[in-house]
């Protein structure tokens, strides 16, 4: 008995995953994105478009891990400039840094430090934002989603209800833009796969990650879904955005057996 080992990233095992769940159903190419700590995008692509490789088969497909965190197309803030100078790779995955879970409740504290410091809030309120160490996502999320538990800083006493209420039009706009960027790398890769043309074979996208699913402000799945939906619809792609539930352990199974 030989033992078959198979080394596979985890956003390539959520594509697997969906192409296994979606074998029953006519899709026509398969995205993989993970929206969770981090970000990540694959999908398929034909190989005769694979110009690095001379190598391959012309008529074949391979799936592609797109690092699509590393992307440094989209403008940086003064606010993500200066969170991002305190991380250990700055300069690095600023992409990841403006959408994924470890960095917006980061970047959301950076704005509230900022906006204390200008005067927005009272000064008690200020004076407790400045002695944070950090601000979690959760801490965030829940706060300007409307469910924060007990223990939530923005619970304390030294907040008034206005200050509540600007940290809240402050922060949202943190999880609005991460929507929108969202968005926009889906449509990226539904639309380099060159599928979803016939309204009856979707490209099919399995969708993973707490962060995606989890976050309660800004609307965040559904603002997700109306926007990729305004970019791609117009174009007439069809696309279908599925759910498997532990999709990295699901996808490496089926790599298992491939």
């Amino acid at each position: 008995y030989e033992r078959r080992v198979v080394i596979l990233n985890d956003t390539v095992a959520t594509l697997l995953a969906g192409k296994s769940a979606g074998v029953a159903k006519p899709y026509s190419a398969y995205v993989g994105f993970i929206l969770g700590t981090g970000t990540n995008t694959a999908y398929v692509e034909r190989n005769d478009r694979i110009t690095k490789r001379a190598d391959l088969d012309p008529s074949g497909l391979m799936v592609i891990n797109v690092e699509s965190g590393a992307f440094r197309g989209v403008r940086q803030s003064a606010f993500d400039v200066t969170m991002d100078a305190q991380t250990i790779d700055c300069g690095h995955y600023t992409f990841e840094k403006m959408i994924s879970g470890a960095y917006l409740g980061w970047l959301g504290f950076t704005v509230l430090c900022a906006a204390a410091q200008a005067g927005f809030f009272t000064a008690a309120a200020a004076e407790r934002i400045a002695a944070w160490p950090t601000l979690s996502n959760k801490h965030l999320d829940d706060f300007c989603g409307g469910r924060p538990t007990p223990d939530n800083p923005f619970q304390d006493t030294a907040f008034s209800t206005d200050d509540r209420e600007t940290a809240v039009r402050l922060c949202t706009p943190v999880y609005a833009r991460a929507a929108v960027l969202t968005a926009v790398n889906l449509a990226s890769a539904i639309l380099k796969t060159g599928a979803g043309h016939d309204p009856a074979r979707p490209v099919c996208v399995n969708v993973d990650g707490s962060t995606y699913y989890r976050t309660l402000t800004a609307d965040f799945p559904q603002r997700v879904q109306r926007e990729l939906a305004a970019l791609l619809k117009p174009r007439g792609i069809a696309y279908e955005l599925i759910r498997v539930d532990e999709s990295p352990v699901i996808g490496a199974a089926v790599a298992g057996l491939m």
